[in-house]
């Protein structure tokens, strides 16, 4: 009597997405964890920002022209570039936190190929997002959303400009809207931040890096698990 073959039933594909407070609170948790290097980091924000708003003073309220000139050169040669060299790092530290590595204050300088990668990505998505702002605003914030994650799959992953962008809109598909009020609970957060004497904001600027990283690599590991467990020198 022939034998009947077992059925096989399909194992139902978890379905894609994330929680906005499970990111804050891991966020949360691993700024409180780490508070020593968090609050370093915070006070190097802080006087980044001193001297970015001294500069950017002087360069308007002074009456010499090359005065003027010549702060507005040190804000766009030093200033700009270590803002971004400094936010390079920090999701550097926050790609450590989320995979579950101990970050260092060494971290947050991150060599140049990081670096570059980080910028030239940011500097994509923002005249991307100044394109989408020319057709009504909308468009502008959904190719936002659409690639926001292609910085970080360069600086993370390696990866090239388009493959990273591409990548992206494939993570962020279906999940447009609550990135959206995910952007608005961030908003949240720096408001929060703002109301403690101004201090706090550097705070709110990490909880945010931190928890988008967190949401990130999940939406990653959904979309390419291959990829995500890929560790990148």
């Amino acid at each position: 009597m022939p034998r009947r073959s077992k059925k096989v039933e399909k194992v139902p594909e978890q379905p894609k997405g994330f929680l906005i407070g499970e990111a804050l609170g891991f966020a949360w948790d691993s700024a409180v964890k780490h508070l020593g290097l968090m609050v370093g980091i915070a006070a190097l924000l802080f006087i980044l920002d001193l001297f970015g708003g001294g500069f950017e003073f002087v360069a308007k309220k002074a009456d010499a022209t090359w005065i003027k000139a010549v702060a507005e050169a040190l804000r766009l040669t030093l200033v700009f570039p270590v803002t971004y060299w400094l936010t390079a790092g920090i999701i550097v530290i926050a790609l450590k936190l989320v995979s579950g590595e101990e970050p260092r204050f060494e971290d947050l300088f991150p060599g140049l190929r990081k670096t570059w990668a980080y910028f030239w990505g940011s500097l994509v998505l923002g005249l991307v997002f100044v394109f989408g702002l020319l057709l009504l605003i909308v468009p502008g914030i959904i190719l936002a959303l659409r690639y926001g994650f292609g910085p970080y799959l360069m600086l993370d992953k390696g990866l090239p400009l388009r493959e990273a962008f591409e990548l992206s809109a494939r993570m962020t598909e279906g999940q447009k809207g609550h990135l959206f009020g995910y952007g608005f609970v961030c908003l949240g957060v720096m408001i929060v931040g703002c109301c403690a004497c101004c201090v706090g904001v550097f705070w709110s600027v990490l909880l945010v890096q931190i928890a988008s990283v967190f949401i990130y690599r999940k939406l990653l590991a959904q979309t390419d698990p291959e990829l995500a467990m890929r560790e990148v020198i």
